[in-house]
């Protein structure tokens, strides 16, 4: 499950006529909340174990004003032989084919000692590969030009990454958790926002599994980021809510854009009685209000990303109209939906 969605059991406490050992511990009266997660999570070692090993992706952006990037992927031995490597065909929030293998080339994989494998390309957007030891390195460019709440861009100012876009993935290890590394392009300094799981390192990022590395877009860039907290009903750790945003204008406008913001998430927030219960206790909205922008808004389950060729100076009601849609799909789409839009299909 995804963090902050633990297993729900019932709170009953059972009587033992005979002495019961678990987990080295020995007792006569025991919850059986507690007995029964436990026999859950014994049961499930083998499984996890089985995917426990950590898909391992680097971004790496060598040459931004080309409009490229590139990914090296290493794949843990539980791929499985043949292993097969796909680029998704749509994304969460976008129910229609986009074929994002399209903007990959130069696709190649390696084992032990380097050795190039053989890679059978069988679909526009699918490749077969032959395994010959325990892991599997991939490397491709993505072409990325295109800055929106679907598709991925680079250019000299940022890289904007909408994950199924991006990444390439393997069908046989959705349940194994990811964990990727940005690297800084030459003479640049950029930041990461992302609602991924942040690391000690400030350009590494984790995700539970493939469903939530999916929907989670990263704006990697020299962007400003401003933040401010809600607090929740009945207490406890108040909601933090940041705001990365990427454009062209003064920081005196960035403040005024984020009171605007703020008033309607506290405005939402009376409305739905309370905020989402956001994984990680944070929200991100991802902005990007550039001139080679088009306009647009993509929901996620602790994200949001909004995109406009407006500026900070002159489209501050449109802009904030589009912030305040995607931050309604906190609860409506993402926590309130047909039980049949998730997991998503790829």
């Amino acid at each position: 499950d995804l963090p902050g969605s633990p297993l729900i059991l019932p709170e009953i406490t059972t009587r033992f006529d005979t002495p019961v050992t678990l987990c080295g511990m020995s007792a006569w009266r025991l919850p059986l909340r507690l007995l029964l997660s436990s026999i859950v999570v014994l049961a499930s070692a083998g499984a996890v174990a089985a995917q426990s090993a950590a898909i391992e992706y680097v971004v790496s952006v060598p040459e931004p004003e080309q409009r490229w990037l590139q990914v090296d992927v290493r794949f843990p031995s539980t791929a499985g032989t043949p292993l097969e490597v796909r680029m998704a065909r749509s994304s969460p929030g976008r129910y229609a084919a986009h074929e994002f293998g399209k903007n990959v080339y130069l696709f190649e994989a390696r084992g032990a000692g380097d050795a190039v494998l053989v890679t059978e390309q069988v679909a526009p957007a699918q490749w077969r590969i032959t395994p010959t030891g325990s892991t599997v390195q991939v490397r491709y460019r993505l072409f990325a030009d295109h800055v929106d709440g679907t598709y991925s861009a680079v250019d000299g100012t940022h890289a904007h990454l909408n994950a199924p876009a991006t990444f390439a993935w393997a069908p046989s290890l959705t349940e194994a958790p990811v964990r990727v590394r940005f690297t800084q392009p030459p003479g640049r300094t950029w930041r990461v926002s992302t609602q991924l799981f942040p690391t000690d390192d400030p350009l590494t990022f984790t995700a539970p599994n493939f469903q939530y590395f999916m929907d989670s877009p990263v704006e990697f860039s020299g962007h400003a980021v401003r933040e401010f907290t809600v607090a929740r009903p009945g207490g406890g750790t108040p909601a933090r809510i940041r705001l990365a945003v990427h454009h062209l204008g003064t920081d005196a406008q960035l403040d005024t854009y984020a009171a605007t913001v703020e008033k309607i998430v506290r405005e939402q927030a009376a409305v739905f009685g309370e905020l989402a219960p956001f994984d990680g206790g944070t929200y991100t909205f991802l902005m990007d209000y550039l001139p080679w922008a088009d306009g647009d808004g993509m929901e996620h389950r602790n994200s949001t990303v909004c995109t406009g060729a407006a500026t900070l100076a002159d489209g501050v009601a449109r802009l904030s109209g589009t912030a305040s849609h995607e931050f309604f799909h906190s609860w409506n789409v993402e926590r309130i939906r047909p039980a049949a839009l998730e997991p998503f299909d790829f």
